[in-house]
C-alpha cells in the first residue's frame, strides 16, 4: 500500500481532478481568455452568462458565473481545464486508487452515477456538495466540494472512511487577490481576515474561526451528512475501524474545521445525532493537511490538537501557509509540522506535484527501501533539476499522474496519445461550447474595436451583413479565422480575435468537427 502522507495527498490531487471533470468549459472555466485582452471584456460575458442562465440555474450577480456539469465524475477517465491563461492542468487516473473502484455516488442516492466491476476489495466514492463565496450578505455559489471513500477489504470489514476536501479552484490568482469579490473560493479565502466563534464548528469558550472558511463547511454538512449516514446504513451500521481526513490548501482548513466539528462542535448532534452511530472520532481520526492555511484561534487549535492526530505538511516559503499567520495574528496551526525544503519561487511551494515531490525526497532519507516498495512507480518523478525554470519543465513533461502545460496545442498531443476519444465524444461539450461562443459574438459586439472596425468602413450596411455572416460562421463552427471585415494590419482586432478564438478554433478542428461529421 501506499506510505500514508504520500497516499492522502493524491487522494487531495484526485479532488482537484474530479472538480476539472465538473467544468462546464474546460478551456476557460474562469474566463481568462477574455480578461486577457481588458476587465471589461470579462464582466461583458459574464453578464452574458448570467442573463442567460443556461443551465437553468440562477448565479449570484457578484461572483463568477462558473458552470459545473455533475454527470461526467468518473476517476478512471482523464480531464483537463485550463488553470489561468497559459496554465493547461491534465489529470491522469491513478492506478492504485483507482483499481479497486467499486461504485460512485452522487452524495446519498441510491443508484450509482457509475458502476465498475465488484470485487471482494470495495472502495465505493461518494461526491458531496456545498457553497463558496458565502458572505454576511450574499449566499455563494453551489459546487463540488470533496469526496468520501469507504474501503473494505471484503462485504464484511467495516472499513476506513477517507473524507476529502477540495481547495480552490479560481484563475488567476493575482487577478483574484486584487479583486477579492469575484470568484466564489476566493472570496472564501479572503475572508481569513473576519472571525467569528462558531459553536458548530467548535463550542470551546473563545474559540474563534475564520467566517469564510466556516461558511463554506457549514454549506457543505447536509450534503456530507447525507453521505456518511448511508455509508453507515450500508455498513449495517457497523463503525468503520479509522477514519482519515484530507485537504490541501482551503480544502486542509475545511478539513480541520470538520474533524473539530465531529468532536468539540454542536455539528455532531445535527441532522440525526451522528454522535450515536458510534463512530469513533476521537480515538480513530487522523487528519492531514499539505499546503493548508491554518483554521482558526490558539482555544481552537487547543480544541483540535487534544482530540485527534493532525500531520501537517508544506514547503517551506510558502505564502499560503505563512502569510494568513503573519498578517492575521489571532490564527494558529494545528499539528505535527512537516517542513519541507523550500522549492524556490513564489507559488511553486504551494504547487501539488512541489509537495509530493520533496515529501517524496523526505521519506528516501528515513525509508527508502519502503517508499520504493509502497510508492506505485508512476509517481516516482527521478532527481531534483538544478534550477527553478529546469522544475518547471520538468514537472511539465514528467510521467506523473498530473501535468501541466501551457497551450492547448501541447494538451492535444498527450489527448491524442491516449485516445480519449470518451471525453471529447460528450454531446453536451459541443452544446455548450455553442452557447459559449453565442456568448462571446455578444460580448465581441460590445467592444470599442469591434465599433472602430464598423466605423472605419464606407459601407456599414454591408459591413454589419458581413459581421452577422461571421456570428453564423461562428456559432456554426464552420471557420474561426475572421478574414472579413477584419483587415489583417488592425492590430487590436487581430490580436483580439486571436486572443479570444484561438484555443476555441483548435479544439473544434481537432476534436469536436470531425467527430460530428
Amino acid at each position: 500500500m501506499y506510505n500514508e502522507l504520500v497516499y492522502h495527498l493524491d487522494l487531495c490531487t484526485l479532488s482537484y481532478h474530479l472538480y476539472a471533470q465538473t467544468l462546464v468549459w474546460p478551456f476557460d472555466p474562469f474566463y481568462e481568455a477574455i480578461s486577457k485582452r481588458g476587465t471589461s471584456r470579462r464582466y461583458n460575458f459574464m453578464n452574458q452568462v448570467r442573463n442567460r442562465e443556461i443551465d437553468g440555474s440562477k448565479f449570484n450577480k457578484n461572483l463568477d458565473p462558473i458552470k459545473f456539469l455533475y454527470d461526467h465524475f468518473d476517476p478512471c477517465l482523464r480531464a483537463v481545464h485550463r488553470a489561468e491563461f497559459d496554465d493547461w492542468q491534465l489529470f491522469l487516473p491513478q492506478p492504485r486508487i483507482i483499481e479497486n473502484i467499486t461504485k460512485l455516488y452522487l452524495e446519498d442516492n441510491d443508484t450509482p452515477l457509475k458502476s465498475y466491476r465488484d470485487r471482494e476489495k470495495r472502495l465505493d466514492f461518494y461526491l458531496f456538495f456545498g457553497k463558496t463565496g458565502i458572505t454576511k450578505d450574499e449566499s455563494g455559489n453551489n459546487s463540488y466540494m470533496g469526496f468520501v471513500i469507504h474501503e473494505q477489504t471484503n462485504p464484511d470489514d467495516p472499513g476506513v472512511v477517507r473524507i476529502v476536501f477540495r481547495g480552490s479552484r479560481s484563475g488567476y490568482a493575482e487577478r483574484n487577490i486584487v479583486e477579492g469579490n469575484k470568484s466564489p473560493d476566493w472570496e472564501t479565502d479572503l475572508q481569513i481576515k473576519l472571525k467569528s466563534h462558531e459553536p458548530d464548528i467548535c463550542a470551546i469558550p473563545f474559540s474563534m474561526v475564520p467566517t469564510g472558511f466556516a461558511k463554506s463547511l457549514i454549506s457543505c454538512w447536509p450534503s456530507l451528512y447525507s453521505v456518511l449516514r448511508k455509508i453507515h446504513e450500508r455498513n449495517n451500521s457497523m463503525p468503520p475501524d479509522a477514519i482519515t481526513i484530507a485537504g490541501h490548501s482551503l480544502g486542509g482548513a475545511l478539513g480541520l474545521q470538520f474533524a473539530c466539528a465531529m468532536t468539540s462542535g454542536n455539528m455532531l448532534d445535527n441532522d440525526g445525532a451522528v454522535s450515536t452511530w458510534g463512530w469513533d472520532w476521537h480515538n480513530k481520526m487522523s487528519v492531514y493537511t499539505y499546503g493548508a492555511p491554518p483554521a482558526g484561534n490558539i482555544h481552537f487549535k487547543n480544541a483540535c490538537n487534544a482530540k485527534f492526530h493532525t500531520e501537517r505538511i508544506w514547503v517551506s516559503n510558502d505564502p499560503i501557509v505563512i502569510g494568513a499567520g503573519k498578517y492575521y495574528r489571532y490564527l494558529d496551526h494545528v499539528g505535527t509540522e512537516t517542513m519541507l525544503e523550500d522549492s524556490g519561487g513564489l507559488m511553486l511551494p504551494h504547487n501539488l506535484q512541489i509537495i509530493r515531490w520533496r515529501l517524496l525526497e523526505h521519506l528516501k532519507k528515513y525509508n527508502d527501501d519502503q517508499l520504493v516498495q509502497n510508492t506505485p512507480d508512476y509517481a516516482l518523478l527521478g532527481s531534483e533539476p538544478s534550477s527553478s525554470k529546469d522544475k518547471i519543465k520538468k514537472l511539465s513533461f514528467s510521467n506523473g499522474y498530473w501535468q501541466k502545460f501551457i497551450s492547448l496545442e501541447e494538451v492535444t498531443k498527450v489527448l491524442i496519445n491516449h485516445g480519449w476519444d470518451f471525453y471529447l465524444g460528450r454531446d453536451d461539450l459541443r452544446i455548450e461550447a455553442t452557447n459559449y461562443l453565442d456568448c462571446l459574438i455578444e460580448t465581441l459586439k460590445q467592444t470599442g474595436s469591434y465599433h472602430n472596425i464598423l466605423m472605419s468602413e464606407e459601407d456599414r450596411s454591408a459591413r454589419a451583413r458581413h459581421i452577422d455572416d461571421f456570428s453564423i460562421d461562428l456559432v456554426e463552427h464552420k471557420d474561426f479565422i475572421p478574414t472579413y471585415p477584419f483587415s489583417k494590419d488592425n492590430r487590436i482586432a487581430t490580436n483580439f480575435i486571436e486572443i479570444l478564438l484561438k484555443d476555441i478554433k483548435f479544439f473544434y478542428e481537432k476534436f469536436v468537427e470531425p467527430r460530428a461529421n
